[in-house]
């Protein structure tokens, strides 16, 4: 909504002096605030594919710069980032659900009964995991692959859709270096600055698997 718009476009401005990525920044703003638009970022969205093409030297420098990032959103004080209205975690739970859905009735009908089983066994066994989740902070809330841009030129990260800010598990960022490949994700984990528990990157995995579901 247009409340949910304003608080996206103070949340980019106070992070456009505080990361190095490159991140969209609204230039034209509907007088009622029902519409806002950006300058597209001219760079080629990092999919698992194109990622696979580049080089060693700029596979660590993409993973050097989205944890740079990460850090930073994940140690903002809580109280200050409520102020950006972040979505609640009830909303994405109601999501889950109509996914799960979903899955029972359009999915598992296409599968044999030893898929459907594996994947109900998954969701069970993901459910404890995520359950005990130790600790919250806030996140970007839809970090994966295809909201990552590359600038071949510069060799720059930018990162884009900032309409899922939401304060949860942290692990949950952590999805996009999955997306990358498993080493990434370890790599990204060393330079991690935000709260750390032993089921971290487990719980990271979790979210690709059920994105990609």
């Amino acid at each position: 909504g247009i409340e949910h718009l304003k608080h996206e476009i103070s949340f980019l401005e106070i992070l456009k002096n505080k990361v190095k990525t490159a991140i969209p920044m609204y230039e034209y703003i509907a007088k009622n605030g029902n519409f806002a638009g950006y300058k597209i970022i001219p760079d080629k969205i990092l999919s698992p594919a194109t990622f696979q093409y580049l080089s060693q030297k700029n596979k660590e420098s993409v993973v050097s710069q989205l944890i740079d990032f990460i850090n930073f959103i994940h140690t903002i004080n809580i109280n200050t980032f409520k102020e950006f209205n972040p979505r609640s975690r009830e909303e994405f739970t109601s999501i889950e659900k109509e996914v799960e859905k979903a899955l029972v009735e359009k999915l598992f009908p296409l599968l044999s009964d030893e898929e459907v089983e594996k994947i109900k066994s998954f969701y069970q066994e993901s459910k404890s995991i995520i359950q005990a989740t130790p600790h919250f902070s806030p996140t970007h809330g839809d970090l994966y692959a295809y909201n990552v841009v590359w600038d071949k030129k510069q060799s720059k990260v930018g990162v884009i859709d900032f309409s899922d800010l939401i304060i949860t598990d942290p692990a949950k960022d952590f999805e996009v270096f999955y997306d990358y490949g498993s080493t990434y994700a370890e790599m990204a984990y060393e330079k991690y600055k935000g709260p750390k528990d032993p089921q971290f990157l487990q719980r990271a995995e979790i979210y690709y698997k059920i994105h990609t579901i």
